[in-house]
């Protein structure tokens, strides 16, 4: 197969007609979502300027967590972009928390893996003071989102710098 029919099979803008329609959708679901949930915005957890996370806490106290790594081909899009996800997991007693990370090609992908798991040690270190349960976390993904998802289940999860396995579950990746 040739360069161009490859990139074509990619490219999900050519092949969902209307494709502009969703990202439309999402914009309108973004902004009634960071206006009508509590939402702790932009917390660090590292050193990049993406390396930042949307906590959107449950009404229970130690709730489950569910993290939303977003998608966007690992090169485009942010967290912000998918705000919308909390309103799929909120409403259901799951502290919701929505990851940024740092896109290639300023970044190589072990660096995006990386950084998605230092997300995961923050979200453990910390979600018992936004109401989230650290024995119960979740991993689900869009699109690029899924696979990194994915990479964190490949291996045991130790938070870093911790010897002890956390209790973290991947619960399907969306594409």
């Amino acid at each position: 197969m040739t360069r161009q029919p490859l990139n074509h099979q990619y490219n999900n803008r050519e092949l969902v007609p209307g494709y502009q329609d969703y990202f439309d959708l999402w914009a309108r679901l973004n902004v009634e979502t960071q206006t009508s949930y509590t939402v702790f915005r932009d917390l660090e957890y590292g050193h990049l300027a993406a390396e930042k996370l949307d906590i959107y806490p449950s009404a229970k106290p130690k709730s489950p967590t569910m993290i939303f790594i977003h998608g966007g081909y690992w090169q485009m899009m942010d967290k912000t972009d998918f705000s919308f996800m909390a309103q799929a997991f909120v409403p259901r007693d799951l502290c919701t928390v929505i990851i940024g990370y740092p896109l290639a090609p300023v970044v190589t992908m072990g660096q995006i893996v990386e950084s998605v798991r230092a997300a995961i040690t923050w979200v453990h270190d910390h979600i018992q003071d936004f109401g989230g349960d650290p024995d119960q976390i979740y991993l689900c993904g869009h699109s690029a989102g899924g696979h990194l998802a994915t990479m964190m289940m490949t291996h045991p999860y130790h938070p870093l710098g911790s010897p002890c396995e956390a209790s973290v579950h991947s619960v399907g990746c969306m594409t």
